[in-house]
């Protein structure tokens, strides 16, 4: 039994005073926790200020991210542009497993193929279902900028 309950059934307070005393007690409660709330102009301004830093700053990490990446892309083209071996005379078709494991060919005259063999020549791509023969060391360049686009190299 609550106090005012007690207070009721004594007869020492009535049941407006109970109510009124209910009300108040709430409407103060209810100003504590307004005036927790509330910011000061001046902590809403230094709120807005380090959100705008905070946002500067992860749009120069992404943007020096980009910027990497766009020059390894470039590193990557050039590996490719330069070091890309023809492969028009090719009659035999030479087998290799990529990492998941799927079977595919890449036609090859017999040097090629003995080269691919031996580890001098490798088969990368640049994910535009062409496959392209380069020198193991273009492949080697190309697995350490991306693993993902070198699929055969025998080492």
């Amino acid at each position: 039994m609550s106090l005012r309950d007690q207070l009721l059934k004594q007869g020492l307070a009535s049941k407006q005073q109970a109510k009124k005393a209910a009300r108040a007690a709430k409407k103060k409660k209810h100003e504590q926790t307004k005036q927790g709330k509330q910011n000061t102009p001046d902590e809403i301004q230094q709120k807005i200020a380090k959100d705008r830093e905070a946002q500067k700053e992860r749009d120069r990490q992404l943007n020096k991210e980009n910027q990497r990446l766009q020059q390894t892309m470039q590193a990557v083209h050039l590996i490719f542009s330069e070091g890309q071996l023809t492969r028009d005379s090719g009659r035999e078709a030479y087998f290799f497993l990529t990492e998941d494991k799927k079977l595919h060919h890449i036609y090859v005259d017999p040097k090629q193929r003995d080269m691919l063999s031996d580890g001098r020549l490798g088969v990368a791509t640049l994910l535009d279902d062409r496959y392209y023969l380069l020198s193991k060391d273009g492949c080697l360049l190309v697995r350490d900028l991306f693993p993902e686009l070198l699929l055969c190299l025998h080492i």
